[in-house]
C-alpha cells in the first residue's frame, strides 16, 4: 500500500479517538479516572455539553485505565420492569459488553479486568458463593475504555428523585491486582482464559476458579509499567488545530495499549503493516516525507461519507438503521462514521436507532409534519421508546412547555382521545399521530399531548429510539411512521 493510501487508512482507523479524547479529557482534568461522573438531571434546551441528548435516562459516565488496577463496579438493585444498562466500550467505540436488564442481570458488584489474548466481554457468574463477591467478570479487550450507565426515568418528579438515588448508588473504584503466592496462582490470568471460547451472555461459569484467579493473582504481562490514560497521551486533541495530525498522534499514543480485537490474524497483520507505512509506530507519529496530509484527510472524510449507504439497511417507510451498530470488527469506515456522529452507540440487542433517509427536516411559516405511527413501537416490558426533536445544532429545542420528546411515558392519545399508555389506557394498540409544528402556532387541545414544538422556521432533526427492542422492529413486521408535510393545525 502506498504511503498516501496507508495514511488515509490510518486516519479512517483513528478518527473515533477524537471523540474518545473529548470524553476522556474531562475525566483526566478532574482526576476522575476509574470513577463514575453522575449526571442526575434530565437534559433540557440549556444542555449543550452533549449533541443529540436523550431525555429518557440519567447517565453515569466513566473513562477507565486498567494498566495498573482492576476496577470494581457496583449497581444497586433495580426492579425488572425498568431499563438499565452498564455499557462498556473500547476507545474506538466498540460496545463489547453490556450487563443490564435486557440480559436479565441484577444489581450487585462486577469486576472489570484486562486479560490480553483472552475471551473479551461479559462473563456472567453463577451461582454466587461466599468466596466470590462478584456477579460476573467483564474482560476488557483494551487497557483503556469508557463506561456509560443508563437508568430509565419514568413519567413523574418522584420517579426522577428515585432514579437519582439509583444513579448515585452506581459506583466504581479501582481494586489492586494482588501478587499471589498460593497454588491457585500457577495458572496466570492469560492461561486461565486463553482457551476459553468467546463468551456470550447465556454462558455461565459454575466454579470460583475464573474470578478467584483474576482477583488474587498478579499477571505481570497483564499490566503496563505506566498509566495509559494521561494528559500527555491526550494532548494532541488540544495542542493542534490540525485534525489529521491530532488523529494520527492520538492513534500513536493509544494504539499499543488498545490493540485491535474481534478481527482475524491476517487483518491484524495487514493493519500493523499499513500503520507502519503511514508512520504510526513505536508510540509516535512520523510524517512521511512528501505526504500531503491535508489531501489524505479530505480523502478519508470523503470515503467515510460515501460509505453511509454500505452500512445502513432499509426498514420501511424511508427509515433505515445501522447494521453494525456498536460492534464494528474490521468495518473501520462504519466505525469512523459512528464515532463522528453517534459515539458510544449501543449494540442492536440493547437499542435501535432508526433514522430517516433524509435526516434534515424543514418547516416554513404555517407548515407542520405529522408522523403517523401504525401502532406502538415494539419494545420489551423493561424497554422504552421516544421521538425527540433537535435544532440544527443538535440540541433540544427551547419551548415554554419544556417538551422535547414524546414516547411510551407520554400522555399520547389515539385519534378518539383515549390514552395509548398508562393506567387509564383501555386499548392495547392502534394507530396514532405525532404533530410537529412551531411553538408560536399551538394546535387545538385534542392535539396537545401528541405535539412536539419545533423551531418557527428552519431545519431540525428527530431521533427515534427503541431501547430493548423486539424482533418486530427489524424483521419487517412493524411499519415505521409515515411522515407527511402540510399546513399547520391550528384552532
Amino acid at each position: 500500500m502506498s504511503v498516501f493510501n496507508a495514511t488515509v487508512f490510518a486516519l479512517q482507523y483513528g478518527l473515533p479517538l477524537l471523540s474518545y479524547a473529548r470524553v476522556a479529557l474531562q475525566v483526566v482534568n478532574e482526576n476522575a479516572t476509574n470513577t463514575f461522573l453522575h449526571n442526575t438531571q434530565l437534559s433540557t434546551a440549556a444542555s449543550t455539553t452533549v449533541v443529540l441528548p436523550n431525555v429518557d435516562t440519567l447517565y453515569s459516565s466513566a473513562a477507565y485505565d486498567l494498566s495498573e488496577n482492576n476496577v470494581q463496579i457496583t449497581v444497586p438493585s433495580i426492579e425488572p420492569d425498568r431499563y438499565w444498562s452498564v455499557a462498556f466500550y473500547d476507545p474506538f467505540g466498540n460496545n463489547y459488553a453490556t450487563p443490564g436488564s435486557v440480559n436479565n442481570n441484577t444489581g450487585g458488584t462486577y469486576l472489570l479486568s484486562y486479560v490480553p489474548n483472552a475471551a473479551w466481554g461479559f462473563h456472567p457468574y453463577t451461582p454466587e458463593s461466599g468466596s466470590n463477591p462478584y456477579k460476573g467478570l467483564i474482560n476488557s479487550p483494551t487497557i483503556d475504555g469508557t463506561i456509560l450507565a443508563r437508568i430509565l426515568v419514568k413519567n413523574n418528579s418522584s420517579d426522577l428523585a428515585y432514579v437519582q438515588s439509583l444513579t448515585n448508588a452506581t459506583t466504581m473504584k479501582p481494586v489492586p491486582r494482588l501478587t499471589g503466592t498460593s497454588s491457585n496462582c500457577t495458572n496466570t490470568n492469560n492461561t486461565l482464559l486463553a482457551n476459553t471460547p468467546i463468551i456470550t451472555n447465556s454462558t455461565m461459569f459454575t466454579n470460583d476458579t475464573l474470578i478467584a484467579n483474576i482477583t488474587t493473582c498478579d499477571n505481570n504481562t497483564n499490566a503496563f509499567s505506566t498509566p495509559s490514560l494521561t494528559k500527555a497521551n491526550l494532548a494532541p486533541y488540544t495542542s493542534t488545530n490540525n485534525t489529521a495530525l491530532a488523529t494520527l498522534q492520538l492513534l500513536a499514543n493509544f494504539f499499543n495499549s488498545n490493540p485491535p480485537f474481534d478481527i482475524s490474524a491476517a487483518s491484524v497483520e495487514s493493519l500493523l503493516s499499513n500503520l507502519m507505512t503511514a508512520g504510526v509506530y513505536d508510540h509516535a507519529y512520523r510524517e512521511p516525507p512528501g505526504l500531503n496530509l491535508t489531501e489524505a484527510y479530505e480523502t478519508a472524510i470523503s470515503n467515510i461519507s460515501a460509505s453511509y449507504s454500505d452500512y445502513f439497511e432499509p426498514l420501511n417507510n424511508n427509515w433505515l438503521h445501522n447494521v453494525q451498530a456498536g460492534s464494528f470488527g474490521d468495518q473501520y469506515l462504519d466505525r469512523a462514521l459512528t464515532g463522528m456522529t453517534a459515539y458510544l452507540e449501543q449494540t442492536p440487542d440493547q437499542a435501535l436507532y432508526p433514522m430517516l433517509q433524509n435526516r434534515a427536516l424543514l418547516l416554513n411559516n404555517g407548515e407542520a409534519y405529522t408522523f403517523t405511527f401504525s401502532g406502538k413501537p415494539p419494545v420489551a416490558s423493561d424497554g422504552f421508546w421516544s421521538l425527540t426533536l433537535y435544532n440544527s445544532q443538535g440540541y433540544l429545542v427551547e419551548n415554554s412547555l419544556n417538551k422535547y420528546s414524546v414516547g411510551d411515558r407520554s400522555n399520547i392519545t389515539y385519534p378518539d382521545g383515549t390514552q395509548a399508555y398508562g393506567s387509564s389506557a383501555t386499548r392495547k394498540d392502534g394507530k396514532f399521530q405525532v404533530l410537529i409544528q412551531a411553538e408560536n402556532m399551538p394546535p387545538p387541545r385534542n392535539w396537545t399531548n401528541n405535539w412536539l414544538p419545533s423551531p418557527a422556521n428552519g431545519t431540525f432533526s428527530v431521533a427515534l429510539r427503541f431501547f430493548a427492542p423486539k424482533n418486530a422492529s427489524t424483521d419487517g413486521s412493524y411499519q415505521y411512521p409515515v411522515i407527511s408535510k402540510g399546513r399547520a393545525i391550528v384552532s
